[in-house]
């Protein structure tokens, strides 16, 4: 990916996921139906997927964080 190699330095830089997970971003999950709009995560999905290859490929680091919330 372009934007890796061109504009990181892959030994000093990681990708952090934050909170990727079906609760937050299907449409079926917690806070679709609370009403929040998550139409949005539909087209972001390939760009996070191409961002994570790139990164990969260049050996940067990926690191996701899942969080949790009590009732």
């Amino acid at each position: 990916m372009r934007l890796v190699k061109e504009n990181l330095e892959p030994s000093k830089t990681a990708i952090i996921v934050v909170d990727v997970q079906n609760d937050f971003c299907h449409p079926d999950g917690a806070c679709a139906r609370r009403g929040s709009d998550v139409s949005g995560v539909k087209e972001m999905m390939p760009h996070l997927h191409g961002l994570l290859s790139g990164a990969r490929t260049y050996g940067v680091p990926i690191i996701f964080i899942q969080t949790f919330h009590e009732k």
